[in-house]
């Protein structure tokens, strides 16, 4: 993308984040005024100020990449110190974390390939740590089977599938085989997309371990995905987050399994610790995952490198998702990295490969070719972006179509919900990070700052330079509150945004509310309006209704929800996929998010593209793998001897 493009993407993501020109202007004109007015600092303060910049910049780059750019260091160093320091002082800063080891050469990644990289020292701790954790663990419990029961267990839930129509494969005989006379305290299942691990190895798994007296959880990155393991193995569906904060007394101690799906998408950070809090509890951990698909949206490969390291791994390669042998070869080319392959097999028989220069062109392709299908397929049907502001424009686009087809209804309402700003852990426990307007919710209360769970507090106005905020709660009081000396990691950040909903829309909620029986990327449809624009009434899958007050807060958390990011879809499952992939994405569309995006239809996956030609070159170059904090080391680094055996987390030199 040139300049001028780039230019006039940040002008128009300012816009919508409430920088218009007018506030831009006047904040550069408030900042210059201030240089002017203040004292210089003298060399030591701005040295201080710089190491703090530096500080903050690296924990909150380090949240989403375990390897980051110099130049990206040096850029969000220099927008943290707010014109306190000067472009050579934050360079001079990056060079005494170095010598002092908080910061560690690597080789940058992705778009910076071949430039200077850095990984922070706990990032590399917490990776070193966990698989040490994981190596000692290897042969700590006596197999739940030996290698008769095992074969008599396989035998009989092989019987019951084909009295389905389901065969096994000999991948999933082999991996149920393996569990089950597994003596180590984590175990992998590496398992391409749509090789059936869970309805078949892991429920055979979780009714054998329940029938030697353990108790099995059914654990997930996210809550969808908890949700259908949960249902294949009969277990209580729960986040990875919500095992990591629950109390150690609701732990059976010796007596547990845990089996977690999407193991490909934790972080390094997340990983460590559920390992970690699973030898605390003398658990048996089973990791399923496919390292080929996209990775965690935070920072780490923690999968990959477990099996890179030794950790006891099952291999399941035999894909049966696919319906359509055409569709079944275009995912095999492209989990093999052939994207040439894989569109010629979606041309003849697989899916189509949609080409066009133009973007409002290829976005009205895909809403035709959507709303020619029957209500039932659009049913079973994934409309595919990779961008959030993609899927927005892409959902607009549908939704004038579904007007004219009259799927929605003539009487519209204009909600005002609540979207993730998806801040990190950093920027929530800096106050600069926030905008007046957003709406805070805390996961913790605390009754000395006044603060209640769950309560949402609007931020009426920012103090930088003490790290202050001010909170209006829902009466109006004001809060004073400090992020950083309490609530910043206990904090979830939103901001207000308006969409149009009508009859016959599709939502999607956006936050887990287990007391109205509703997770984060459940889909419902709208059913009826409240005449005074006040609510909506709306039917979920399993065909309740639900009246959404939104003039409540835990109302508001969901958006329209005809299309999805490709991310956000790995788990899911449906007939056909249509999906938007643009080769120009450099740090979104690779080979990984293509395998997802076609190996999630079972009969008929098609893309639209600018330039096939531009795209098949992109997803050659481009494997979309992640890097870990351990990964290529530079040369000139020196020898870090981190305790890997420690407890708790490293601590930075700042």
């Amino acid at each position: 993308m040139d300049q001028a493009s780039l230019t006039t993407a940040w002008r128009e993501q300012a816009d919508a984040l409430g920088f218009d020109e007018g506030t831009r202007r006047r904040l550069v004109a408030q900042a210059a005024a201030r240089t002017l007015q203040q004292p210089r600092p003298d060399t030591a303060m701005r040295a201080h100020a710089a190491d703090q910049a530096v500080a903050f910049a690296s924990a909150k780059l380090a949240e989403r990449e375990a390897v980051f750019s110099a130049a990206a260091l040096e850029r969000e160093a220099s927008t943290a110190a707010r014109g306190a320091v000067g472009h050579g002082e934050i360079v001079a800063a990056i060079a005494r974390a170095e010598q002092a080891q908080a910061l560690v050469p690597r080789a940058a990644p992705k778009a910076a390939k071949g430039m200077m990289g850095f990984a922070t020292r706990e990032a590399i701790a917490t990776e070193q740590r966990m698989l040490s954790i994981e190596a000692e663990g290897r042969t700590r419990f006596e197999a739940l089977h030996d290698r008769i029961d095992a074969a008599r267990i396989i035998a009989a839930a092989e019987l019951a599938s084909a009295e389905r129509g389901h065969t096994w494969t000999q991948g999933q005989k082999d991996a149920t085989r393996g569990l089950l006379m597994s003596p180590a305290s984590v175990t992998g299942i590496q398992g391409s997309a749509g090789t059936a691990k869970t309805t078949t190895v892991l429920a055979t798994y979780a009714r054998a371990a329940r029938a030697q007296g353990l108790s099995v959880r059914a654990l997930a990155p996210t809550a969808g995905a908890a949700d259908v393991l949960g249902r294949a193995i009969a277990s209580e569906p729960m986040t990875v987050a919500k095992m990591l904060i629950n109390s150690d007394k609701d732990i059976e101690q010796e007596c547990e399994a845990w089996i977690v799906d999407e193991a490909s998408m934790l972080s390094a950070r997340d990983s460590a610790q559920l390992i970690a809090r699973a030898c605390d509890a003398r658990a048996r951990l089973i990791l399923v995952g496919d390292v080929a698909q996209l990775g965690s949206v935070e920072a780490g490969r923690a999968f990959g490198q477990l099996q890179e390291h030794g950790m006891p791994t099952f291999i399941l390669d035999q894909i049966v998702r696919q319906t359509n042998v055409h569709t079944l070869e275009a995912v095999e080319a492209m989990l093999a990295g052939e994207a040439a392959t894989a569109f010629a097999a979606l041309d003849t028989g697989g899916g189509s490969i949609v080409e066009h220069a133009e973007e409002d062109i290829r976005r009205a392709f895909i809403a035709r070719d959507f709303v020619a299908l029957s209500p039932q397929e659009r049913a079973d049907t994934l409309v595919l972006d990779p961008t959030r502001e993609g899927r927005q424009r892409l959902t607009d686009t549908i939704r004038l179509a579904l007007r004219g087809d009259g799927t929605l209804g003539p009487d519209a309402i204009t909600a005002t919900v609540l979207e993730p700003r998806n801040l990190t852990r950093a920027e929530t426990a800096n106050a600069a990070s926030y905008i007046p307007g957003d709406i805070v919710l805390f996961r913790r209360g605390n009754r000395s700052a006044k603060i209640a769970r769950g309560q949402g507090y609007r931020v009426e106005s920012i103090d930088p330079d003490a790290g202050t905020l001010s909170l209006l709660n829902p009466k109006g009081s004001r809060v004073d509150w400090q992020p950083s000396r309490w609530g910043g990691s206990e904090a979830e950040v939103y901001r207000e945004i308006e969409q149009e909903f009508r009859s016959g829309e599709r939502i999607q909620f956006t936050r887990n509310n287990p007391n109205a029986h509703r997770r984060n990327g459940m889909i419902a449809t709208v059913t009826a309006l409240d005449p005074d624009g006040a609510g909506l009434t709306v039917a979920l899958p399993d065909g309740s209704t639900q009246t959404l007050d939104l003039n409540r807060l835990t109302d508001r958390h969901f958006r329209q929800g005809w299309v999805q990011t490709i991310h956000s879809a790995q788990s899911a499952t449906a007939e056909r996929v249509l999906a938007h992939m643009e080769s120009f994405r450099t740090n979104i569309v690779d080979a990984a998010a293509a395998y997802v995006a076609i190996s999630r239809a079972r009969s008929h996956a098609a893309l639209y593209t600018d330039s096939r030609a531009a795209l098949t070159e992109a997803l050659g170059l481009r494997d979309g793998a992640q890097v870990g904090a351990i990964d290529g080391a530079m040369q000139r680094e020196s020898s870090i001897d981190f305790d890997i055996k420690s407890e708790g987390h490293a601590h930075s030199v700042w």
